[in-house]
């Protein structure tokens, strides 16, 4: 009997940290693929007159749910573009240049998340149990604005088409060839207590 109770309690617990840690994707955000390229139409907020320098801004962030399965855990990393709140200047020119400059934010998210899975991976690997997975997705989001400063910063915001273009096709696709055996946004867990 005591063994069902502390069961129970277990299961009801994942649940409620399944429940509380899940962010269901929704029709506003495009979760990462290789095959999947931003559009113009993908940002849903046109500014006009922005006091802003910039000729658009893509929300990008790293995301992640847990879901048990039987029993084991899928803990989930995904780079998600919001498409609600990204917007564009309607007074900026609706360049292949700029919304490229645009793409390779959303792929620097994905570099991200795919240093995150490789983190939790190794821990997991070495058994360092338990993983707070809020204080180590608050590592990556600090590794994400640095890479998208520095991209911004080396490539002039897109303006220095040379440094677009190294960054575009070589800095890029270097760093996700490098992370390439962390592609798959699913990690399974064996042990469901080693995440919280």
């Amino acid at each position: 009997m005591y063994k069902k109770m502390i069961n129970l309690i277990f299961v009801t617990f994942l649940l409620m940290l399944s429940h509380s840690y899940s962010q269901v994707i929704s029709k506003s955000e495009i979760p990462w693929d290789s095959s999947i390229k931003l559009t113009w139409n993908d940002y849903k907020i046109v500014k006009s007159k922005s006091p802003s320098i910039f000729s658009a801004v893509s929300r990008t962030y790293v995301n992640y749910s847990i879901e048990k399965v039987d029993k084991k855990c899928l803990l989930n990393i995904q780079a998600i573009f919001n498409k609600n709140n990204s917007w564009v200047n309607s007074e900026s020119v609706y360049s292949e240049n700029l919304l490229s400059h645009e793409q390779n934010h959303f792929n620097i998210e994905e570099v991200v998340a795919r240093m995150f899975r490789k983190k939790v991976i190794e821990q997991l690997q070495n058994e360092k149990c338990p993983i707070n997975l809020k204080k180590l997705k608050s590592k990556y989001v600090g590794i994400a604005n640095k890479l998208h400063g520095k991209y911004d910063k080396k490539t002039n915001y897109s303006l220095d088409k040379e440094s677009q273009i190294k960054w575009q096709g070589e800095i890029i696709p270097k760093m996700l060839e490098d992370l390439k055996e962390y592609s798959s946004s699913k990690v399974e867990i064996s042990r469901c207590d080693c995440i919280y």
